[in-house]
């Protein structure tokens, strides 16, 4: 079930009542946007798209001392730098599957700089998380479900230190 304005309006595209059930449900944003901000296209997105988004919006990433919003502070900080952890990954072009063509004519099959220096900027950021960077990596690059409080535990303490090597 695709909802669709009238061409008076901005489009608005809510995709299928499945797609809203997945996830954790959907929620509607600008997809199109003008320089200005006039929202040309909005469109739905899923709540969760990835296990650092569900643990967010769970609380296991809160701060276990302080009020209220001292805890959620610190779960917004643990989320950011989990997020930016996560780009750099997708930058690096780690999350793809790498297959050889035979038949392919151009290219040498070499990353562009853009990659290998997020490469080494990702193996250097992992290095640096010492015993954190296993947890920290599996659940926020790979979507890995680690379940435990031993293993919730490393992931703050990694998403911690993520906080303080990055300021």
């Amino acid at each position: 079930m695709t909802d669709t304005a009238s061409p008076e309006s901005e489009t608005v595209d809510l995709g299928t009542v499945e797609r809203g059930r997945h996830r954790g449900g959907v929620r509607v944003g600008a997809r199109i946007q003008t320089e200005g901000g006039v929202v040309l296209h909005q469109g739905a997105a899923a709540k969760i798209d990835n296990v650092l988004d569900a643990l967010k919006d769970t609380g296991l990433l809160d701060g276990a001392e302080g009020s209220r919003a001292d805890r959620a502070a610190v779960a917004r900080s643990r989320y950011e730098q989990g997020a930016w952890l996560r780009q750099l990954f997708l930058r690096a072009g780690l999350n793809t599957v790498h297959a050889m063509d035979l038949n392919a004519k151009r290219g040498s099959g070499e990353m562009d700089d853009g990659v290998a220096r997020a490469r080494m900027r990702y193996n250097k950021v992992v290095r640096e998380l010492g015993p954190f960077g296993e947890a920290t990596v599996g659940f926020v690059c790979f979507d890995h479900v680690r379940r435990g409080d031993a293993q919730l535990n490393l992931l703050r303490k990694g998403l911690d230190r993520l906080c303080v090597m990055r300021g």
